[in-house]
């Protein structure tokens, strides 16, 4: 049980890493 409320908590921030992640791709590609 507890381990399926740490995973619901982190889903939320694992989709924010993943958009993050491609942002910054964007940016740094977008420099070169």
């Amino acid at each position: 049980i507890g381990g399926d409320l740490v995973q619901a908590l982190f889903a939320p921030f694992n989709a924010l890493g993943r958009g993050a992640e491609k942002v910054i791709r964007k940016i740094s590609s977008f420099g070169k």
